[in-house]
């Protein structure tokens, strides 16, 4: 009760707070005022419902996403589509953030075991996800589009397409949950491992699909084509800047040590600036960096340490604005689509994660509740979909708002199956 008073009291002083703001004279001045405030207010809002959540069982950053549902311009307008753009460094810093503290969880020692299971789970649930998908969406193309004036071919593509954007899964998440309940364990490892080596896959199959899709609906996508061309590039690059920043990070934590969270921010900075300046995978690079002080240095605990230290706040304005970017419209129009969509993948989750599991004999445990890890998603498929919509106009913009649904849904039940999962196998604190 005393946190619900609270976040009355935080809505009246952020209307309060606005009025004086208000007669300002600079617009940019005024934009950038009501933006902090916003910032202050998703912060302490989200993590007060977090806590809230947290006490009834459920994830927090599922509290977070729904502060910024609340919040966000399409319910009370406290976070304006103007603040989120104004905000979309935060963005960046937490997937760097995300990203770095994924790869300081896979350690060498522990996955070289299970290469076999990874690498099994890994195929078995792509190749369900994109065989079902053409099958799938073969009988139901004409729901989404004017199917009668799309070949065979062309609906294969666009089915393709799809389903490559349907595998993806949301590392952001499950490292989220993974930290609220500091789990540890072989699930845990297994989720976290698969989850991050399928990132890049999806990257790679997406290029393939759009450059297929391309030839089939006879485009001329420059942007297919210059992200295909250089895509192994790309990959080695980002392998080698994330070696380089992971020895940066080493060699801090054993000579300098002191303030090291300032360091840590510092750091991520320069990574985003770079990475957008050269165009290399800003998650694989912060991966790398992460996996390199784990794995090759003896400093990957103090890594872990400083990332939990500063992580909380950065997280809720993420999973924040991941809320405040859903649109309840835009729900209302394909959700019964979305919902349908959302219950295949699941089951082809399901399916090729059993699959992958009996073929690589993984346990009994594991088989039962290793696939609610997989339901997370969001940046991965969020941006894919917006290039396809790009890219094609009229069936790509389609398509973007089946993702767009889906992945809504996600991201609010993702965060609650994966949690049930963890504390079920005892890996996560309930």
């Amino acid at each position: 009760m005393r946190g619900f008073f609270i976040i009355l009291l935080l809505t009246f002083a952020y209307l309060m707070s606005r009025l004086p703001v208000s007669m300002i004279g600079d617009i940019d001045a005024l934009h950038d005022a009501q933006a902090l405030t916003a910032l202050g207010f998703v912060v302490l809002a989200g993590h007060l419902i977090g806590k809230l959540l947290g006490r009834l069982k459920l994830p927090q950053v599922t509290g977070y996403m729904l502060t910024g549902l609340i919040a966000g311009p399409y319910i009370f307008g406290i976070i304006s589509e103007n603040m989120m753009e104004r905000l979309h460094i935060i963005d960046k810093i937490a997937l760097v953030l995300i990203a770095l503290s994924a790869g300081g969880k896979l350690q060498l020692s522990e996955l070289k075991p299970r290469i076999k299971t990874i690498f099994s789970v890994l195929c078995a649930q792509t190749l369900t996800i994109l065989v079902l998908t053409v099958v799938v969406f073969l009988s139901i193309a004409g729901w989404l589009l004017e199917s009668d004036k799309f070949s065979i071919l062309q609906i294969v593509a666009v089915a393709l397409t799809l389903g490559v954007m349907t595998s993806a899964n949301s590392p952001s998440v499950a490292v989220a949950v993974v930290t609220e309940l500091r789990a540890k364990g072989r699930l845990t490892d297994l989720v976290m491992s698969v989850t991050v080596v399928k990132d890049v896959v999806v990257i790679v199959l997406f290029t393939f699909a759009m450059a297929f899709a391309s030839k089939v609906f006879g485009g001329n996508l420059s942007d297919v084509r210059e992200t295909h061309q250089p895509l192994i590039l790309m990959i080695g690059m980002s392998l080698l800047f994330g070696i380089i920043g992971g020895k940066l990070l080493h060699y801090y934590l054993k000579y300098l040590k002191k303030h090291f969270e300032v360091f840590l921010i510092l750091l991520t900075i320069l990574v985003i600036n770079l990475v957008d300046f050269i165009a290399l995978e800003l998650l694989l690079t912060a991966l790398t960096m992460g996996f390199v002080v784990e794995n090759f240095s003896n400093r990957g605990e103090m890594l872990i340490k400083g990332l939990e230290r500063i992580s909380p706040p950065i997280y809720v304005i993420f999973f924040a604005m991941a809320g405040a970017s859903i649109d309840l419209s835009m729900m209302g129009k394909i959700g019964m689509i979305a919902l349908i969509w959302t219950g295949f993948r699941s089951f082809s989750l399901w399916f090729g994660t059993w699959l992958g599991l009996k073929i690589s004999q993984g346990s009994k445990e594991e088989r039962k509740l290793a696939w609610l890890g997989y339901l997370p998603q969001a940046g991965v498929a969020l941006g894919m979909a917006s290039i396809v919509a790009t890219s094609f106009p009229g069936w790509g913009e389609q398509i973007r708002t089946l993702i767009l649904a889906v992945v809504a849904i996600n991201q609010v039940a993702g965060p609650v199956g994966f949690r049930f999962a963890l504390v079920r196998s005892g890996e996560g604190k309930g």
